[in-house]
């Protein structure tokens, strides 16, 4: 619910539900106006307030793919401490369990965008095999429940993103998209079974039509 949120997301929403997506793609310096950072002496920063905007209902709503196309160019300054970025790199992993075929391609793209600008974290990719070995040696099935339980990523925490844990975690929630029923999602996917780290960036503008 939009009233969940606080005065300074709420503002964010009604900019992004009516601003100009081609001036954004001209100057994603334009971002700045449509998520104001907030005063210095304020511990919250624009990253934290974004990021409680990415969770399950944002799913249901219509702009959700203007929010997911912000996100990325957001997230584009290999500047954004690791910390960060893993922290929406997980949040957005997580939607997944939920997500349609087009929002996971979405979040796909993001993904291999993140790893692009900020290859430290396909340590999180690469740690996903380590994790499901040690899951396997206690159970001869690695569960939802399982996964859920071992993660240390906090995923209530949304006022502190380094207290998250995202970066002692690993991106489980992905790598079965690799075989997903949808052939463009499967396809999206591919990636993640690569060693090496992606090279190319993937456009989400065509997601916006």
């Amino acid at each position: 619910m939009d009233g969940e949120f606080s005065t300074e997301c709420r503002t964010i929403i009604r900019r992004l539900k009516t601003c100009d997506i081609d001036k954004i793609k001209k100057s994603p310096s334009l971002m700045l106006k449509f998520y104001p950072i907030r005063n210095p002496d304020n511990v919250n920063t624009v990253f934290d307030e974004v990021y409680t905007m990415v969770n399950e209902s944002i799913l249901k709503k219509t702009y959700k793919f203007r929010l997911f196309y912000f996100i990325d160019v957001f997230l584009s300054s290999t500047k954004v401490p690791a910390y960060v970025t893993a922290a929406y790199l997980k949040r957005l992993a997580r939607l997944t369990l939920e997500a349609k075929p087009k929002s996971l391609v979405a979040i796909l793209r993001i993904v291999n965008n993140l790893f692009v600008r900020h290859p430290l974290l396909v340590s999180l990719r690469d740690r996903v095999d380590e994790k499901a070995r040690e899951l396997e040696t206690k159970s001869e099935t690695c569960t939802l429940r399982q996964w859920l339980q071992a993660d240390p990523f906090d995923v209530e925490e949304r006022v502190n993103l380094k207290a998250t844990n995202a970066m002692e975690s690993c991106i489980w929630e992905l790598m079965p998209l690799r075989y997903h029923d949808h052939p463009k999602v499967a396809k999206e996917a591919c990636f993640l079974s690569e060693k090496n780290i992606p090279e190319i960036e993937c456009d989400l503008s065509d997601l916006l039509i």
